[in-house]
């Protein structure tokens, strides 16, 4: 078995509202081609996925290969996101894998109690 005490894993779970579902999955395509662009041994896994069609309930799963990826990727989805300015609710963010504490004060400062850190692997 292969070491991976250096990937990440992003799980967030978050709503939109029924009206910005066209506009956020424009978004999200753009952000997929952007995560695609970094490299395939960067953004090992980039899945957005609703409950079903109709549901305004999506659920993110990401993973890193390591924090070096993952903070590159927070820097180059940053203008891609802020092109669309939707009401997103946040439920939650949660992060496993080992990080430095910029990256968590970091994380902690933009979600507040909405984010979780897992950070000890058995």
């Amino acid at each position: 078995m292969s070491s991976n005490h250096h990937i990440l894993r992003l799980t967030a779970v978050l709503r939109v509202a029924p009206a910005d579902r066209p506009s956020f999955d424009q978004m999200y395509r753009e952000l997929q081609a952007g995560a695609a662009a970094e490299g395939a041994d960067k953004v090992l896994v980039y899945e957005h996925y609703f409950k079903d069609a109709a549901s305004n309930e999506c659920l993110l799963h990401e993973v890193f290969a390591d924090e070096a990826a993952f903070t590159a990727h927070l820097a180059l989805l940053a203008p891609i996101a802020a092109k669309y300015p939707l009401p997103l609710e946040l439920v939650k963010y949660e992060l496993c894998g080992q990080v430095s504490a910029e990256t968590l004060a970091m994380l902690t400062a933009a979600y507040g109690e909405k984010f979780t850190h897992y950070g000890f692997q058995v």
